[in-house]
Parts: C-alpha cells; structure tokens; sequence
C-alpha cells in the first residue's frame, strides 16, 4: 500500500503516486501518468497539451486495476503537457491494497451516504450497512464467522440445540437467531446484545485485512431490528487497536522522523472515542514539536503499543504530520478526550431546534455568530467552537430521527459556511497591507477567471452526481472569484435550491437573469421557484416571459401546465 498524503484535507485523502497509464479520449490513445489517487478520482499528467472536447474519458492504470469510464473535472495546460482532475463515474470501488479502509469508512461517513459496503477477501465476503453515513449493521458469509457457530465455539449453545436451531431456521426461513430465541435456547435481551457485539466485531475484523476488493453502492438498506450506535471514528479506532501484527503498522505509518500534531480540522478531533488512559498518556505527547521517533522514546509505554495508539490516531485523522508553515488551533487533550452527556438535555436540543429553524436569516456569519469584519483567524476560531458542540459523532445518543436529521443539516451549513467564509477571508488577506483599494490588474484578474472556471466544473461533476453540499461550496467561490459570468451565478442558485435554500436561490437566479435578461433557461427555472414559494401570479408571468424569449422552452410549458393543471 502507497503511502497517504496526511494532511489531505479533501472526503476521501488523496495518495501519492508515480505511474504511467492509458487515456482513450475521443477515439484517441494517449499516455499520460498518474501523479496522485483517490476512492473518487485522478490527479494526472499528459504529456500532450489539449483541449477536451467531451469531459468522458477511458482509463487504463493497470497499477490501480482500473479500466473504467471517468469524467474530466479540470484539465490546465501547462508548459509541459496538461494537468488533468478526473472524477470516476459510478459506484465507489477499489482494492485494499491500494486504499485505507479507515479513509473509505470516514468518507462514506463525511459524504452522509446511505448503502452497502461490499468487501471481497481470501478470508470471505463482508458486508457493512450504512444509513446517512453510519454503519448500523454488518454481514458475512464465513462459516467460523456465522452467528450460530460463534454462539457454538463461544459455548452459548451447545451441539444439540445448534442442530435443532439449524433445522428451524431452514424450515421457516427465520433467521439463526430468531429460531434459538423460540426454542428458548437464548433470551431476547441476549440475542440484541449478541447482535450487536456480532455485527461489530465483523467490522473490527475487517481492519486485519491486507487485501481484498471492495465496492459501495447506494442502495436501499434491510430491515433490522437491531442496529448500532457506534461512531466511525470509534470503530475504526478500536479496529486498529486488534492489529497485532506490528510489522504491517510499521509499514503502512508515516516515517518516525515526522512531526506530528492534532489535525487543524474540527470534524476530526471530535470524534466520539473512549480513550483509555494509556491513549491519554500518548496523546499528552502530541504538542507539534515532537517527532513520531521522540513520543517514542518518551512514551511510558512499550513501543509496540505506543506505535499501535499512533496508528489508531492517525487512522482517524485525529493527528496528521505537519505541513511546513502549518499553524494549527491551540488544543488540550482534555478537549479531545472528554465528552459531554447531552442525552434529553433541552438546552441542547432547544439551541440546535432554533438554530436549524433560523438557518436561512442567520447566513453564514450569523450561524458561526461572527461580524462580517472577521479576520479569517476568527472564523477559525468561530467555526472550531460551533463544531466541537454540534458534531454529530457527540450527539449519537439522540433517539428522535428528526432532530438526528436537523443536526446533520445544522452541522453541514456550518462547513459550508467555514468552508467559503475562509476563502473569502484567506483572498482577502492575501492582498499587501499597503495595496490601495483599486480593482485588481488585468494578471490577478485573468488568475481568478482560471481558477473561477475550475471552480466550476468541479461544481458540475459534483452537482451531476447529486453531491449538492460540495457542489454548492464550489459554485459559491466560482461566484465570488468572478461575478461577471450569468452560469456561475446560476448554477449556485440551482445547488442552493437542492439544499433547499428557495430564497437564497431565488436571489442567485436574479443575479443571473440580470447579466443575461433573455435567457429563458435562467427565467424558467426562477419561475419554478415562485411556484414552490407559492407565488402563482409571479410564476405565472415568468413563465409567459420565459415563453416571449423561447415559445417552445419545455420547463416554462412544464410551470404553466402544473400551475393551471392543464392536460
């Protein structure tokens, strides 16, 4: 396995790579190689300058083991050849040796993704069931791994009743454990917490694997009658922490020369992780001055098993190595380690009610509860508070669904919202104390053009495969690097409306309808929104406006004959 860039601050960290592969573009064989890797895409370099004339492409790397269809998200020239981002197309796949199983759970996780993780390996086929982001149930054909055999070998039932229950089960089609519950073989309350420590174990299992394919797909989920309650970043952490095969952590940590500190992003430090007081004593030892080598040699546990929680940590993207002119927030141990009891406590639940409620009139810096003045450092600052009391992982004791679901929409508006906030700031700051407040020259203009495009398509990629959250982020700084183009603006409005922001759309769409009064794709659409605000005569005389630009526009006809219900 390649070694991961971590500090990757992207859904699922890129890794690093130097291989040659194939590119079928256009009918066209090209060569080009591979610079860097992700479950989601390429980072590549051809050695040709082009321009694409359709964003499909083949590729071929036969290193990865992938043949596949791809999209172009970016391409760049450069003076040697063209930097390309390709987005691969189609469901999540890849093999373990190629890919860290704690990146992919986590990114399922960040992306909120609800389906199967399918996992293919010598010892048996697994499968992990995740609803918006968590795994809530795991699966396997094993025979030793089976939960009447487990039951058998753990001397819970013994050889006669495993039979008998056997023989039920094939009968009615009841499952194993459904069947030893009615001979009275076990108690319910046993076979929950049996199901529970089953499903869970098959997933820490899953982290001793050195190969092994794996594929996710988003699909409708089983009915189960018992899930668990557990964190990722709880399961990958304790599934690290099984290994004891100290030569495969060795392999696969960063060199023992790095330094190391806890990461700069809150969605990782506040994980909902029990820590055991030799994690803590490791943890004290993470300060951004020592290296991997140096908490070694300091650690009053043996090497092995400080290496082991390191490991875990770095599994969990709660420490990663320090980039040169890094400058991480300042952090306690206390503030990672201790969790707050927030189960029934109608303060909390009041705050995240009231907040989601007023999402649409606080905006940006009014959910961080920030002036527009701020220094980027204090959005930091702002955006680190607001994620350490609203991550979801702090919250799993929740039992109603619809605050779960109001959480997770809170939370995501508050990534959102540091996630532009800081563009801005960091663009803004960037600029020379002493430069006067005069338009940019025509260089700096051309450089946000460039990169306002890039924004852009990248924005598309994401918006065609439904992942509205990223898609608005990089409409939203295609507008702010470049507020001259109608699409920009439009698009925006387009994600804000799949983030049902109806207002904020309703407003992006103006934008553009002013840069670009008769374009009747841009009217239409706002049309539709009237129509959802329920503004029937507004509708109504956008969609006839639409229709003296463009008589036959098909979602104009579509407005007016639902608006009238005409047949």
């Amino acid at each position: 396995m390649v070694s991961p860039n971590f500090t990757n601050k992207r859904v699922f960290p890129r890794y690093r790579l130097n291989s040659d592969c194939d590119l079928m573009i256009a009918g066209k064989l090209m060569s080009g190689k591979i610079v860097d890797y992700s479950v989601e895409g390429l980072g590549m370099v051809l050695k040709d300058k082009f321009s694409p004339a359709t964003d499909e492409i083949a590729v071929k790397v036969s290193t990865l083991g992938i043949d596949t269809k791809t999209r172009i998200a970016w391409a760049t020239e450069m003076f040697s050849g063209t930097r390309l981002g390709i987005r691969k197309l189609g469901d999540l796949t890849g093999d373990l040796k190629n890919f860290r199983l704690s990146d992919i759970l986590i990114g399922i996780q960040r992306l909120g993704r609800t389906g199967s993780l399918y996992i293919e390996s010598s010892s048996g086929n697994k499968k992990v069931f995740f609803k918006q982001g968590d795994a809530i149930f795991s699966t396997t054909d094993s025979e030793n791994e089976r939960m009447g055999d487990m039951l058998l070998q753990m001397g819970k039932i013994n050889q006669e009743q495993y039979q008998k229950s056997s023989e039920l089960m094939l009968s009615t089609g009841k499952r194993h454990g459904a069947a030893l519950v009615e001979l009275g073989y076990i108690t319910p309350s046993e076979l929950i917490e049996f199901v529970k420590n089953y499903a869970e174990k098959i997933i820490l299992d899953l982290f001793h694997l050195e190969d092994g394919s794996f594929i996710f797909r988003d699909e409708p989920l089983p009915d189960e009658d018992v899930i668990l309650k557990l964190s990722t970043g709880s399961l990958i952490y304790r599934g690290i922490k099984t290994i004891d095969d100290i030569a495969k952590i060795k392999r696969h940590s960063p060199l023992k020369d790095s330094i190391v500190y806890f990461s700069s992003n809150p969605l990782n430090l506040f994980q909902e992780i029990k820590f055991s007081e030799e994690d803590r004593k490791v943890l004290s030892l993470v300060d951004g001055q020592r290296s991997i080598n140096e908490i070694l040699r300091s650690s009053p546990l043996i090497e092995s098993e400080t290496l082991k929680i390191i490991f875990a940590l770095f599994n969990t993207q709660i420490i990663e190595v320090i980039d040169k002119g890094v400058i991480n927030p300042t952090i306690c141990v206390e503030e990672i380690c201790d969790r707050p009891e927030t189960e029934d406590d109608p303060v909390v639940v009041d705050k995240i009610e009231r907040l989601h409620r007023n999402l649409d009139k606080l905006g940006h810096y009014g959910v961080l509860d920030i002036s527009r003045d701020s220094t980027f450092e204090e959005v930091k600052r702002a955006y680190h508070k607001m994620a350490k009391e609203f991550h979801p992982d702090r919250h799993l004791s929740f039992q109603s669904e619809s605050l779960k679901g109001k959480l997770n929409t809170l939370f995501a508006y508050i990534n959102e919202a540091y996630r532009v906030l800081s563009l801005q700031k960091k663009t803004h700051q960037s600029r020379p104390a002493t430069a006067p407040a005069s338009p940019p020259d025509a260089e700096q203009v051309k450089s946000n053009q460039e990169l306002a495009r890039m924004r852009f398509r990248e924005g598309r990629s994401y918006l065609k495969t439904n992942n509205y959250d990223q898609a608005l982020v990089l409409f939203g700084q295609a507008v702010y690097l470049d507020k001259t183009v109608p699409d920009y603006h439009f698009y925006y409005g387009m994600a804000l409306l799949k983030n049902k922001k109806v207002k904020n759309a309703e407003e992006a769409i103006h934008k553009a309808i002013k840069l670009a009064p008769e374009n009747s794709d841009y009217i239409a659409e706002l049309g539709h929104i009237y129509q959802e605000l329920g503004f029937k005569t507004r509708a109504k005389n956008t969609f006839e406006n639409a229709l003296k630009h463009n008589p036959s526009h098909k979602r104009a006809l579509e407005g007016l004959s639902k608006l009238f219900d005409l047949k």
